[in-house]
């Protein structure tokens, strides 16, 4: 089988690495080639554009961070310096999209693809670079039962466990209400932090409570590290792009007519972490503006 992965960040560069080394065939691409060298040394064929990169592909995987960046490499727009990748993919190939993307975009793509006679499915993943590492993320997956299936072999190289919601589209929703309960914990959390703080009890003690309190949940257990020590520089996922899916979640929701006051809060935390230099380091870095002034 022959798969293709396009964009290789925290996620993208460790899904392609699994995939070479379980024995697929593996062309990768990314704006940066730099990046790609890793998984290069380990097998894998670079190509130049998208468009070449899944010429002979049976499975296109794409890793990248936003709609616009998604729009790039499918269709060549928004400033793309090479024509759209689902236009050079065979007609027998199966597209599927790994981003944390809009609904509203995701069911424009899956048209697109299914004008051009290609198979879609979107399939954003939970977890860390290290699951990404390790071949374990979690694929939350929309689209027919029969396109999964064939998709498969692929898809389970990458990840630990796959999720099948329904059709095209539904992994997408749900993938947004995960990074958006995920984002509000974390401010919530930073929150109650704070209000001990200035209550004047000891932190230490504060973080070692929160291990055995019943909101210790993955969520904090990863982040809790990063917050005690004031330390975002390993990043696993950059506060920018929690920002973007809380944003994507608020858009959905004003679509479906669902009121989210709560969310509307975090958004507006992320936003201000953002706006004071915080949207490169880890989203665990929200933390120290929620809860103050």
């Amino acid at each position: 089988m022959n798969v293709t992965m396009l964009g290789l960040g925290i996620m993208g560069g460790g899904a392609a690495m699994n995939l070479v080394q379980k024995g697929f065939n593996t062309t990768v691409w990314n704006r940066s080639q730099a990046k790609a060298e890793a998984v290069i040394a380990a097998g894998a064929h670079w190509a130049a554009t998208p468009c070449d990169a899944v010429a002979d592909a049976d499975i296109v995987i794409s890793f990248v961070a936003d709609d616009a960046a998604s729009k790039d490499i499918w269709l060549g727009e928004n400033g793309a310096s090479h024509a759209g990748a689902l236009a050079h993919m065979k007609a027998s190939a199966i597209a599927v999209e790994c981003g944390t993307m809009s609904v509203e975009w995701i069911n424009a793509l899956a048209a697109e693809a299914q004008a051009r006679g290609i198979a879609f499915v979107d399939a954003p993943v939970t977890g860390s670079k290290v699951a990404a590492a390790g071949g374990q993320l979690t694929l939350l997956m929309g689209g027919h039962a029969d396109v999964i299936e064939k998709a498969m072999p692929a898809l389970k190289a990458i990840s630990g466990t796959q999720i099948h919601f329904g059709p095209v589209g539904s992994g997408a929703i749900y993938k947004l209400i995960n990074n958006m309960l995920c984002a509000a914990q974390l401010v919530t959390l930073a929150e109650g932090f704070e209000l001990a703080r200035k209550g004047g009890l000891n932190m230490d003690v504060v973080a070692q409570a929160a291990q055995v309190g019943p909101y210790f949940s993955n969520i904090v257990r990863m982040k809790l590290p990063q917050i005690i020590s004031h330390d975002y520089s390993d990043v696993h996922f950059e506060l920018r792009w929690m920002l973007k899916d809380v944003t994507y979640a608020l858009a959905l929701a004003e679509t479906l007519g669902v009121s989210m006051p709560a969310i509307e809060i975090t958004q507006a935390q992320y936003q201000k972490a953002a706006e004071q230099g915080m949207a490169g380091m880890d989203a665990s870095a929200v933390v120290e503006v929620a809860g103050k002034p």
